[in-house]
């Protein structure tokens, strides 16, 4: 960062109000201590943010006026609630609650610290820049806590909306989630733009802490479908307590330069997770996964699993970190990242990983990279079908193992559907 884009940023930052207004100057000042990473560092060795940290991004300030009438109709219908932020800041207007859900939300910018125990721990800023900065300018997000119920609640729809204008723009998306004891919860967190990807440059800089209590069941979904002109970058961190379940589905659909962090914490026995991402990039993209899952306790399951299709001069990047602590014994945990490169101007760059320090564990993994199967499109063309709809059939049915493990039916039959509407886009640019 230079000491121009530093200035800039210094004068950016009011000082704060609230409740929160305490954590977020500790969050800048670790920020202005550690700055944005750069390819020095081993964790975006793959990466170069260069592209972002160079700019001096503009806060955005959002309104209600700058959503499009449409708006509403362009969104899917869960059956629950559906919370609406523009630019990181809630539109009540935009927005529904279901009153008779078992959940208890609370918008940032008004909720008292007591409410948001550990705000900020997980998601630490002070070895990650791009999480300080998030922390530190975050002046609203959300702030849920599921309660225990008989019965499975709807999914709660989270819609981050980022406008567009003139100027390079930063958005900051928060999210605080405490799936309560005995608890069972659906989340879906879409990112989307309000405009065409020929507008000005965006940046969405998110972070999100999740705390999954004692025999709690919290389903997670992260959609990125913003436009070509918008950089991402998101950290997803999460705790789980004894005999919870987790499941986290990240789909990366959009956006030029994307990068997401996925750290799961196993910090109690009996605690079982299950990840699964797709990430789909054509042009010039690049979309970068990383994973930390840490088995901090014996008798823990983890199971992940990545896919990825590139095409035109796209790059994929997955690094999968499985840490089995020393008195970790009896885990169990799997890793497969599998990999469809289109073209010759597409690259992947992919290394599972696994750290043990135990010696009574189950622990496997595994990647591969390779072209579509030309025996199965010689199959399907022999039976008829045209060359972009034998290739589109194989690269649905890659994508769908991972849409296909989410639980909640309706959330599973809309992201069929936007991996649908993505793959046609990609199979059309690359006729």
């Amino acid at each position: 960062m230079t000491d121009t884009n530093a200035l800039h940023y210094r004068e950016a930052f009011k000082s704060p109000n609230g409740a929160l207004a305490s954590v977020r100057r500790e969050a800048f000042e670790s920020f202005e201590a550690t700055g944005f990473p750069t390819r020095q560092l081993e964790e975006w060795r793959y990466t170069n943010p260069a592209p972002i940290t160079r700019v001096a991004w503009q806060v955005a300030q959002a309104s209600a006026e700058t959503l499009p009438a449409d708006f509403e109709a362009g969104l899917p219908d869960f059956g629950g609630s559906r919370l609406v932020f523009i630019d990181g800041r809630f539109a009540k207007a935009a927005s529904k609650i279901d009153a008779g859900a078992p959940f208890v939300f609370t918008p940032l910018a008004q909720a008292e610290l007591e409410a948001v125990p550990r705000y900020a721990e997980l998601a630490d800023g002070k070895t990650n820049g791009f999480t300080s900065f998030n922390t530190a300018f975050a002046d609203d997000g959300v702030a849920l806590r599921i309660e225990a119920t008989d019965s499975a609640p709807a999914p709660v729809h989270i819609v981050f909306a980022s406008s567009t204008g003139e100027n390079e723009q930063v958005t900051f998306p928060r999210l605080w989630v405490r799936a309560e004891g005995g608890s069972r919860g659906c989340v879906v967190v879409d990112h989307i733009s309000l405009g065409p990807g020929d507008a000005s440059v965006r940046f969405t800089c998110a972070a999100a802490e999740a705390f999954v209590g004692e025999n709690a069941s919290l389903d997670l979904t992260f959609v990125q479908r913003e436009n070509a002109s918008t950089f991402h970058v998101a950290r997803h961190c999460v705790e789980q307590e004894r005999d919870s379940s987790l499941r986290v589905a990240t789909l990366a659909l959009g956006g030029a330069l994307v990068r997401n962090d996925l750290e799961v914490r196993l910090a109690a026995p009996g605690a079982v997770s299950h990840f699964d991402g797709l990430f789909l990039g054509s042009g010039d993209q690049l979309v970068d996964n990383h994973t930390l899952v840490d088995h901090a306790v014996p008798r823990c399951e983890s199971h992940e699993r990545y896919k990825g299709i590139v095409a035109d001069e796209a790059r994929g990047v997955f690094r999968g970190r499985v840490l089995v602590r020393p008195d970790a014994q009896h885990t169990n945990a799997t890793q497969q990242n599998q990999n469809l490169v289109l073209s010759a101007g597409a690259e992947i760059d992919t290394k599972p990983q696994l750290e043990i320090y135990a010696d009574d564990v189950s622990c496997s993994h595994g990647s591969s990279i390779g072209k579509l199967d030309e025996e199965a499109l010689f199959f399907l063309r022999a039976r008829g079908l045209d060359p972009a709809f034998a290739r589109r059939l194989l690269m649905s049915g890659f994508s769908a193992e991972i849409t296909l493990a989410i639980a909640d039916a309706g959330v599973r039959t809309w992201a069929e559907d936007v991996v649908a509407e993505r793959l046609d886009a990609l199979i059309e640019e690359n006729a």
